[in-house]
């Protein structure tokens, strides 16, 4: 397989790095009601707080693999 041109290797971890998690919140509710993760009269301060941690590692996992030209595959399924 080719190798990615420069330019395109780090894009995902640019557009991590220039959405921050706090602009993403108002979305979580719809989204974790949606998939009938929580209940967000009780349970969204909390998920709030432990997707936040989670952002940040997902965010300095792909600054990493950008920043060492590695390839980086996400699956959701």
């Amino acid at each position: 397989m080719a190798a990615l041109p420069h330019a395109v290797r780090p894009e995902v971890a640019v557009r991590l790095e220039q959405t921050s998690f706090a602009s993403l919140t108002p979305f979580l509710p719809a989204v974790l009601v949606e998939w009938k993760a929580i209940r967000i009269d009780r349970d969204f301060p909390s998920y709030r707080t432990r997707l936040a941690g989670r952002y940040e590692e997902l965010t300095s996992f792909y600054r990493v693999a950008a920043r060492d030209n590695e390839c980086t595959i996400f699956w959701a399924a």
